[in-house]
């Protein structure tokens, strides 16, 4: 078990999850540059997003079911 409270766990992912919205963002605007201007540097920067956003998407659900672990472990001390 990690050695985080639930508080830390859920705070953790709250900012993944703002991370993964401002990643799909970047994306989005990149994207309408680079076809707008037909900017190849503006393609590179949505491929470097996109893996970032893989990356980040692939921690948020492994952070998840830690988090759901905690509560579970957290309700059963409780109702022990």
């Amino acid at each position: 078990m990690n050695h985080f409270s639930i508080t830390e766990i859920k705070e953790r992912n709250s900012q993944s999850a703002q991370a993964i919205g401002f990643l799909i963002a970047g994306i989005l605007a990149a994207l309408v540059y680079g076809i707008v201007q037909l900017s190849v540097p503006a393609f590179l920067l949505v491929l470097v997003f996109a893996i970032n956003l893989f990356l980040e998407t692939r921690e948020y659900k492994k952070s998840c079911q830690i988090e759901l672990e905690a509560a579970k472990y957290n309700e059963d001390h409780l109702n022990s």
